[in-house]
């Protein structure tokens, strides 16, 4: 993991000057990001990392950057902000735990910004841990997942997806855990916390991961002692994670998105059978290429890194075979199955919904902006 972090330079991920902006405006301890000019969102910056941004197409700034420190002068940052100035500070404290430190040090700025790409990573492998060992089933297949190309991409860079893909993986494990595990006769209040606790993270980190709370509902109505305590603790975990997200969405300084959203919602509303051709229609396109790709890892960095084909189609391949060799899924009943690909159809839906009013351009006929890795 560390190998990564080196051979791929700090700007070379998808959006991440957006990132990397609202990382060190966290490490000022601006929670909120707070409205400037032309309603925008703003954060001031050092120059040197406005630097950075401007020169994210050349590489040469990783080799200026290793002896440049702060000068103290400053930049307003607006342009490029917006898209990630609506992310919860939570999703960046270890990027701006690591950015800290290393100014009280007085690392130059490639330092400072390595040490955070390096807490950032060392969060995700945290959390993956604790996942794959709660997890009595599929620990393979999840480590398989951990180690993707992309995966690690995302984990050692500035973005919001180390720690939302992070407590995915903690999810997954814990409501393996709770469903399979042999030793858990009967549901404690403390895991009932922790049902609570990823709730509100998930809902937190991205809205649209939250239907993968539905992997809770297949706990054993047995465990909780009776269907009436399931299905109340249940609602009790939604409505507190709906709640704590309206709350942060209320003290957000202002609208997110690079679109207005009411005009393509409104399209959806009084169109509703052609979305749905929309949606199936750009999967249909994007499947077989750049979906797969974007997921396996063929592009990385900001779209500038290609692997071999050859590589995606072996990953692809391994996938399967990691899971079906083992034996865990054969004993997976009807229901659960059907559940499980429920709770993806809900997820890319509303991933898909999210781009299309936040990102596609209104009058195209397709989903613009969607990611394997989504």
């Amino acid at each position: 993991l560390l190998l990564f972090i080196f051979l791929m330079p700090h700007q070379q991920t998808p959006d991440s000057y957006a990132h990397l902006t609202r990382a060190y405006e966290v490490s000022n301890g601006v929670l909120v990001a707070q409205p400037a000019e032309n309603g925008m969102n703003g954060a001031t910056l050092p120059v040197e990392i406005r630097h950075y941004i401007e020169r994210e197409e050349n590489y040469q700034y990783e080799l200026d950057a290793i002896g440049t420190t702060l000068s103290g002068e400053t930049y307003l940052e607006q342009e490029q902000y917006p898209a990630a100035s609506g992310y919860i500070f939570v999703l960046y404290l270890p990027h701006a735990i690591g950015i800290l430190i290393g100014r009280l040090l007085g690392m130059s700025v490639y330092f400072f910004l390595l040490l955070g790409r390096i807490l950032c990573m060392l969060a995700f492998g945290i959390m993956a841990y604790f996942a794959i060992k709660l997890a009595p089933r599929f620990k393979i297949f999840l480590m398989f997942l951990a180690m993707l190309p992309m995966t690690l991409q995302q984990t050692t860079a500035f973005t919001a997806d180390a720690m939302t893909f992070g407590v995915a993986f903690l999810l997954i494990g814990y409501a393996l855990y709770l469903i399979y595990d042999e030793k858990v006769k009967t549901i404690t209040n403390r895991q009932i916390v922790g049902i609570y606790g990823i709730a509100a993270a998930m809902a937190l980190c991205k809205v649209v991961y939250f239907p993968l709370m539905g992997l809770f509902v297949l706990i054993p109505w047995r465990k909780f002692g009776s269907k009436k305590r399931k299905w109340l603790h249940g609602l009790l975990a939604v409505g507190v994670a709906v709640a704590l997200e309206i709350l942060w969405m209320k003290l957000q300084a202002t609208e997110q998105g690079t679109l207005p959203i009411t005009d393509q919602f409104t399209f959806i509303v009084q169109h509703p059978l052609r979305y749905i051709t929309y949606m199936v229609g750009t999967a249909m396109d994007y499947l077989s290429t750049f979906y797969v790709s974007s997921t396996f890892g063929m592009s990385l960095g900001a779209w500038k890194f290609d692997l071999p084909n050859a590589s995606v189609f072996m990953a692809a391949a391994m996938a399967a075979v990691v899971f079906t060799r083992g034996t865990e899924h054969f004993n997976v009943k009807p229901g659960a199955r059907w559940m499980s690909w429920g709770i993806f159809t809900v997820v890319v839906v509303a991933f898909m919904t999210t781009m299309f009013t936040q990102w596609t351009k209104p009058g195209l006929n397709y989903v613009d902006g969607v990611q394997g890795r989504y």
